[in-house]
């Protein structure tokens, strides 16, 4: 990946010059524009001054186009820093749990569904034979 190109794409989308970036940022702006004058590529301690005025973190600037980035909230944070210090077998077994969570869920929801609809039904029955009775 072109560091300096993915630098300037992302400039453009945001409708920043390089005076914006390097008040965003926090690094001078000599620093912004050597880096294109003499084509060097920033350190990583650079990066992230830049990443964060993007407001972005490292991972998600250098992800490709095709790749798939989901948002993650503060609690799914938490869980997946805990998760990571799992052994192998306990990450498994939590996983499992997950699981099973899920397709209870789907499960209760598919029953709730169910009787949602047996009572539309027995409405609309209802419904019928009150007019048919009162159409005699």
């Amino acid at each position: 990946m072109d560091v300096l190109k993915r630098i300037d794409e992302i400039m453009r989308k945001q409708h920043l010059n390089d005076y914006q970036l390097s008040k965003l940022s926090g690094l001078s702006t000599s620093t912004i524009s050597n880096m294109r004058k003499r084509n060097t590529i920033p350190s990583i301690a650079t990066l992230e001054y830049i990443c964060d005025s993007f407001d972005m973190t490292l991972s998600q600037f250098f992800v490709d186009d095709g790749t798939l980035l989901y948002p993650v909230n503060d609690t799914q944070k938490d869980f997946l820093d805990y998760f990571i210090l799992l052994t192998d077998e306990q990450q498994q077994l939590v996983l499992e749990v997950v699981k099973n969570m899920q397709a209870n869920y789907h499960e209760k929801m598919d029953r709730q569904k169910e009787k949602l609809e047996q009572r539309k039904a027995t409405a609309s029955q209802t419904t019928a034979k009150e007019e048919n009775g009162s159409a005699e």
